[in-house]
């Protein structure tokens, strides 16, 4: 989706109202700006979003100077009620990019305006960034979310005078503790003394190197029986991983597996489900070509490493 690298996001969102707004379950990708933009200008207010269950990766990968993030929570203007949980995210190795950009970040006074966000359960790999609270927020927690680091890249980047007043804990991070990969304002610090000056991450773990086994996250479709996503994260580049998925599928009911980059082709895996496990393919597939450029480019490949698949069923 896109040709302008700053308006061009798979979804871009605002309210200044008193209703919640959800953008819940989406699998947004290779768009030429930003995945998942919640953003508000020439308003009082940014308020009550919940931004939930999606998966993003690899926005701003077709284009050279877009601002590539897979996930933005900001606004000149009050932001608050904001809610982002058991998201997963993804930037290819090399592409760069901030996973979570949340909060005004061109503003002195940032606490009078980033009010309140709950950020819990969220799992991200790679990236120049995981987790971007650049400027203070006067509420925040921030818990129980997975951060994996890209090569020599940051893991989480803070700010403000105060943010050791964040409900901040049981993060984890693969990333050498020792590194200074963890930022606090205009600063860069090793884990333990990142720490020390802002108070977070008491019970927060960082480990040097990667995950050793996939990830594999199953997300049933709440509204439509037999239909779910499969996200896997393959670091040891198993092909096939084999995935349950008794909770969505009946047995003896037909299957279809696509992956999502060519979710209009041919299923990369089907059959009738006898229970259990099924094997998920993770060759990999070439991520749709952009249409209407002059100059198209493409975003990476994702398999082995990662991949996002569609599972579909119904009755013999």
């Amino acid at each position: 989706n896109g040709l302008r690298n700053n308006i061009d996001h798979g979804i871009y969102a605002h309210n200044a109202t008193a209703g919640t707004k959800y953008i819940t379950d989406n699998v947004i990708f290779n768009n030429l700006a930003r995945g998942i933009q919640i953003y508000q200008d020439g308003a009082t207010v940014l308020q009550n979003f919940q931004v939930a269950g999606n998966v993003s990766f690899n926005n701003g990968t077709i284009d050279t100077g877009s601002s590539r993030v897979n996930v933005l929570i900001s606004g000149p203007t009050v932001i608050t009620g904001m809610t982002a949980t058991d998201n997963q995210l993804y930037f290819s190795p090399g592409t760069g990019g901030v996973q979570l950009r949340l909060g005004n970040y061109d503003i002195s006074d940032s606490a009078l305006f980033n009010k309140s966000i709950d950020l819990e359960n969220n799992y991200a790999a790679g990236g120049a960034l995981g987790i971007e609270m650049q400027y203070q927020w006067a509420s925040a927690t921030v818990r129980n979310n997975v951060v994996i680091g890209d090569g020599g890249t940051s893991v989480v980047h803070t700010g403000g005078p105060t943010p050791g007043i964040y409900a901040w804990s049981g993060n984890t991070y693969y990333r050498d503790p020792g590194a200074v990969a963890w930022q606090q304002g205009d600063s860069d610090y090793t884990f333990d003394a990142w720490k020390t000056v802002t108070g977070l991450g008491g019970s927060d773990v960082a480990t040097a190197g990667g995950p050793g086994a996939a990830q594999v996250f199953v997300r049933p479709n709440k509204y439509e029986a037999g239909r779910a996503f499969v996200v896997i994260y393959n670091y040891a580049h198993q092909n096939p991983i084999n995935v349950d998925l008794s909770g969505v599928v009946t047995p003896g009911h037909r299957f279809e597996i696509r992956n999502v980059q060519d979710v209009f082709g041919a299923p990369v895996a089907a059959g009738t489900y006898g229970g259990g496990s099924v094997a998920f393919p993770m060759n990999g597939v070439s991520p749709p070509l952009p249409i209407g450029r002059t100059a198209p480019a493409r975003a990476p490949r994702t398999g082995p490493d990662f991949d996002v698949f569609l599972v579909t069923s119904s009755a013999p």
